[in-house]
């Protein structure tokens, strides 16, 4: 399971056209070093995040409060100590830390960007 705590302010509604580039990176003894794209894992780029949104937020998402469809109101968005169950088993190559930078972007332009720190450890 994943425990997913935090919170998220929208200052103008989310268009349906938005994309998102990933930069992940893995700490590898001292450094960290990109993790290329490899099966839409890693440092990719998604052209339709809506889509995709539309896809796991039923699932993980919506039962929290959080809209599954574009475009996204503006509005101020919670979760506190959401258990996710995490459906297969996590291979030990996984395991690790990790950083990400996420920037999201529309036809509209730039709309955020967040980074993240991640441990995903047993």
């Amino acid at each position: 399971n994943i425990t997913v705590t935090g919170s998220v302010g929208i200052a103008s509604q989310i268009p349906t056209d938005v994309h998102a580039s990933v930069y992940l990176q893995r700490k590898v003894g001292p450094f960290f070093v990109k993790v290329p794209c490899v099966e839409n894992f890693g440092s990719c780029t998604y052209d339709n995040v809506c889509d995709l949104w539309a896809t796991y937020c039923p699932k993980y998402a919506s039962k929290y409060g959080l809209p599954c469809e574009c475009p996204i109101p503006a509005n101020t968005y919670s979760v506190s100590n959401a258990d996710v169950l995490i459906d297969k088993h996590v291979p030990p190559e996984l395991l690790g830390e990790y950083r990400a930078t996420v920037d999201i972007t529309s036809s509209e332009g730039h709309l955020a960007c967040v980074d993240i720190d991640l441990t995903i450890k047993r």
